[in-house]
């Protein structure tokens, strides 16, 4: 029992594994968005392969124009994420013996992760 608890005073290297799967789902939404803003974008000339509910209305000077909010949203929340992530990946680095200083940050950032991919 002894060991156990040492061992979970001194690693953080589950939670970083944790951030590595939930990044890699971050960059599947990221990849799916960016598709999905492509196939939206155009006029009768460009894409323009599926249609959106309008989220937010274009510019003036270009009627018509639809800016992808929701697509945008999701990639800037990815970004986010992926900074999460590597300050996860840093609180895994930190820590000697058998003392892991970095335990609390490492489950704020890991927290914050799953609360911003869940609503990305």
């Amino acid at each position: 029992m002894e060991r156990v608890r040492s061992r979970s005073m001194r690693l953080v290297s589950g939670l970083v594994a944790v951030s590595g799967v939930l990044r890699t789902i971050a960059i599947d939404l990221h990849r799916l968005s960016q598709d999905i803003r492509l196939m939206f974008s155009g006029s009768a000339t460009d894409f323009n392969e599926i249609r959106l509910g309008i989220g937010l209305a274009g510019s003036s000077i270009m009627p018509g124009k639809v800016n992808p909010v929701t697509q945008e949203a999701v990639q800037m929340a990815v970004s986010h994420l992926i900074g999460f992530d590597a300050s996860l990946t840093s609180a895994g680095l930190l820590g000697e013996l058998e003392l892991s200083m970095s335990i609390p940050l490492a489950g704020w950032t890991l927290i914050r992760e799953v609360d911003l991919l869940s609503e990305a």
